[in-house]
């Protein structure tokens, strides 16, 4: 039997996968059946006659709204059980979440200054990783904690290429492309990481780190929008697809993503947008391991293929 492949080393639990789950069962027939049962029993031990199925009943009209207020209360407890897991924790919930289960990292566990849910959620996904030095998650967790303005880290080993046995590359991604040279730049948490990793206790002994920005990509990107004649107005379009440009490669603003022309494709074709043509990039984006997609020189225009 082939052996099965590992699992990647530089990537944490997928928690868009899991499934929400129930303290309590939810379901509003099974809560008004058994409501009206028991209310039948009560009125007929009464020598009552009482129809369950007559809607027009105001006692089955009142079980009715009973029924529904109770399972008002377990969605509730559902949700607040929930908010107590690292997927579906939000704001004192998911703090609440660090500090319960990674307290013996400290203060490094707690939500930073202005951090927001998902970066937050992702730091406590690579926490535990961080209790024993050596591992890629574990830099990874100490790169996004160092440097709190960044806005990816990735752990490396020689698999990767990039470097060689012994040695781990992590690569780290500024929040913006901005020149911004004070604390909050890019540089300028680079150094901090690299300091912080000489702490005793996160970096392993015999590992050698190469700690540096990631590779910027930088590609121009020409497109024209064909749109339907009877469609919305082209400055309408032009605006849309602009925002839905940007929304997605903010979501794909992480080393190594791959930008892809069907995934900018699929982003620009806004309503009234029948295709999408493609005058530069003439490939895919792919900016390797250490890399970073970053769009230059951006010219949306439409062109009208019908009338």
């Amino acid at each position: 039997m082939a052996a099965m492949p590992a699992p990647s080393a530089s990537s944490s639990l997928d928690l868009s996968r899991l499934p929400p789950f129930q303290l309590v069962e939810v379901d509003y027939e099974a809560s008004l059946a058994k409501l009206l049962e028991r209310v039948g029993q009560r009125l007929a031990a009464r020598g009552l006659e009482f129809d369950p199925s007559d809607e027009t009943n105001p006692i089955v009209m009142l079980a009715e709204e009973v029924a529904y207020e109770k399972i008002l209360g377990q969605q509730e407890t559902n949700d607040a059980g929930n908010q107590m897991t690292a997927a579906y924790g939000v704001g004192a919930a998911l703090d609440h979440v660090g500090a319960t289960y990674y307290a013996d990292l400290g203060d490094h566990v707690l939500r930073q200054a202005g951090e927001k849910d998902d970066r937050y959620r992702r730091r406590l996904m690579l926490a535990a990783s961080a209790r024993v030095p050596g591992s890629l998650l574990g830099y990874m967790f100490w790169g996004l904690t160092l440097g709190p303005n960044l806005r990816d880290a990735r752990a490396l080993n020689h698999t990767s290429g990039l470097v060689s046995p012994g040695t781990i590359a992590l690569i780290l991604l500024g929040d913006d492309d901005d020149d911004d040279d004070g604390p909050a730049g890019e540089a300028a948490q680079v150094s901090a990481v690299i300091d912080g990793l000489n702490h005793p206790g996160r970096k392993l002994g015999t590992d050698t780190l190469v700690i540096r920005a990631a590779k910027r990509m930088v590609s121009p990107l020409q497109a024209v929008l064909e749109l339907e004649g009877a469609g919305p107005d082209a400055n309408l379009v032009l605006q849309e697809a602009t925002r839905r440009l940007e929304t997605f490669m903010l979501e794909r603003r992480r080393v190594g993503a791959v930008v892809s022309r069907s995934s900018l494709s699929a982003a620009l074709t806004v309503g009234g947008v029948q295709r999408v043509r493609f005058l530069a990039p003439a490939t895919d984006l792919m900016p390797g391991p250490d890399g970073v997609v970053q769009l230059s020189a951006i010219q949306l225009s439409t062109e009208v293929i019908n009338g």
